[in-house]
């Protein structure tokens, strides 16, 4: 298995003055992804770039998989979101 190409971190800052730190790489598939990983005052550079070295290691061991985003409505969840919540509650 190919190694994936690159890691960084990105930020966007927000309407609101606060900033939103991002994961983004392109795996081994060529796929990009990206991901927020937290958003201030709770986050900073320094625990951007230490959660997105975790992000790199689960990557590399094979361990990291895409989290899908879940919808607070449940008339907007799809039907596998509601099975594994079914799953999961036994």
């Amino acid at each position: 298995m190919a190694a994936p190409k690159k890691f960084l971190v990105r930020t966007r800052i927000n309407s609101d003055g606060t900033t939103t730190f991002y994961a983004r790489f392109t795996d081994q598939h060529s796929i990009r992804r990206e991901f927020p990983l937290g958003r201030t005052p709770d986050w900073n550079a320094a625990l951007a770039a230490t959660a997105i070295e975790h992000v790199k290691a689960d990557v590399e061991r094979g361990t990291w998989s895409p989290k899908p985003v879940r919808s607070a409505d449940p008339q907007k969840l799809l039907f596998s979101e509601m099975a594994y919540d079914d799953v999961t509650a036994v």
